[in-house]
């Protein structure tokens, strides 16, 4: 099976997990800038965690499916229009062969991501015009056609609210915040920082009034993480993503909990939010309840997709 990109996105590429065990050696870990949607996405499907699925940014690529298949699309919480048919987030679809998939421009979130049943083939690089992608043959669920009918959905949603926040980011402190005053603490946590327009995938840059601050602008480089809070010598704030360099030389003055990574980076250009300081005893706690609530959806999505196709 394979789908075929008609119209180019902006910078979409097929994204696996976060690489591990790579960064001691100068590699950067990668990988999907939002893990949850990936994982929930695979989940929808059938498919194991790490699956290779599609990172599509909007304004989104319009693809077209050259057989029919399984698929959903997660992260972002917008619709899409399947050959004249209107289909949502988070739900199992079996397309037919020849549909036309296009996103709504307007979606809450930056970033959506598009599993398919077996997963697809890693082709590096950003995603081009015409491009085909593969995708590993399954045998995990067999349906019959869908008919006329351009895409039938299996009536179930996943409910994806208790993984996302908004309007504010918890963070841990980094191994440098003691050196900066009680002054600059407070005022980290009374603005409010907008991601500027020169953010990417290796970071994003924060806008905010300049944190005056007297940490000295040359420190030994030390390892650095998806999350690290990076402050410049001009007072703004760096948060380092999922393409960041292994080491860095700013202060590191906190690290986002990772249970919050995937709600920074569905925000979209523009917007802004808060940042809170926590405990890291907070912070592992977040994570084994995010893990937990996740390995659930995984359960429920498996069960459910057992008890739709034994009924076909």
């Amino acid at each position: 099976m394979s789908i075929q990109i008609i119209k180019a996105g902006i910078l979409d590429r097929l994204q696996g997990l976060p690489g591990t065990g790579k960064q001691h050696q100068g590699f950067s870990p990668g990988g999907s800038m939002d893990t949850i949607a990936h994982l929930m996405a695979n989940a929808l499907v059938g498919n194991k965690r790490d699956a290779i699925v599609l990172e599509m940014h909007i304004p989104a690529a319009v693809i077209v499916f050259n057989k029919e298949t399984l698929f959903t699309f997660t992260g972002a919480a917008t619709s899409a229009t399947l050959g004249n048919e209107t289909v949502y987030s988070n739900q199992p679809i079996i397309v037919n062969a020849g549909s036309k998939l296009s996103f709504n421009a307007r979606a809450n979130g930056a970033r959506i991501y598009i599993a398919v049943q077996g997963g697809f083939i890693l082709k590096r690089g950003k995603l081009q015009k015409n491009d085909v992608l593969l995708t590993v043959q399954s045998f995990d669920y067999h349906f019959e056609g869908v008919g006329q009918l351009h895409a039938l959905t299996t009536g179930w949603t996943a409910n994806t609210g208790e993984f996302y926040r908004s309007n504010v980011i918890r963070c841990i402190q980094g191994p440098n915040f003691n050196m900066l005053s009680n002054q600059e603490i407070d005022l980290f946590q009374s603005k409010s920082f907008e991601i500027d327009i020169q953010s990417n995938r290796m970071g994003f840059r924060l806008k905010s009034e300049p944190i005056q601050h007297t940490i000295p602008p040359e420190l030994l480089s030390t390892a650095v993480t998806k999350g690290t809070l990076q402050l410049t010598p001009s007072g703004q704030v760096i948060v380092l993503m999922a393409d960041h360099q292994t080491t860095g030389g700013y202060p590191h003055i906190g690290t986002v909990i990772t249970a919050d990574i995937a709600s920074l980076a569905q925000l979209p250009i523009g917007s802004s939010f808060g940042i809170v300081w926590i405990g890291i005893e907070d912070a592992e706690t977040l994570l084994l309840l995010h893990e937990t609530n996740l390995q659930q959806l995984e359960n429920a999505c498996k069960f459910r997709l057992q008890e739709y196709f034994s009924e076909k």
